[in-house]
């Protein structure tokens, strides 16, 4: 065993790697100049290392705010039921809901006063009451004239 001690030992003295702890970003550690060898060309580490950008100022763009008050694509296009049922805002209808997945069918008798993304606002007949009501469970809507 003596005798692999000593050579991992000389090994080790000629090698002169530095310890590197694991985790450090610095994987490529300088090695020592060998007289009448070019050095090797060090690897980007990512950090900048140039001076400091001195030149004309950044321009910046301004930002960009969401578009919070258009409506969903959903609600204007004429091919969706929401947006095909803004046309009758103001509109006298009776509209039937299908409860569950094979339950009855509720009808509901109003004017109809704001269709959204999901829901659809009524106002019944001969109250000043509002009744939101659920888009995905529509299943028949008669438009009266």
């Amino acid at each position: 065993m003596s005798c692999f001690n000593n050579l991992y030992s000389s090994l080790n003295a000629q090698r002169e790697m530095p310890y590197v702890p694991y985790g450090t970003t610095a994987y490529y550690q300088a090695q020592p100049t060998v007289p009448g060898v070019a050095p090797a060309q060090a690897l980007p580490t990512g950090i900048p290392s140039g001076p400091p950008y001195g030149g004309a100022p950044l321009i910046t763009a301004a930002p960009v705010t969401p578009p919070a008050a258009q409506p969903p694509q959903t609600v204007q296009n004429p091919y969706y039921t929401a947006g095909y049922m803004r046309k009758y805002i103001g509109r006298d209808m009776r509209i039937e809901f299908l409860i569950g997945t094979g339950g009855p069918l509720i009808d509901r008798i109003g004017t109809l006063l704001e269709v959204g993304a999901s829901y659809i606002v009524l106002r019944p007949f001969r109250t000043n009451d509002t009744l939101i009501c659920d888009l995905y469970s529509i299943k028949f809507v008669t438009v009266y004239g």
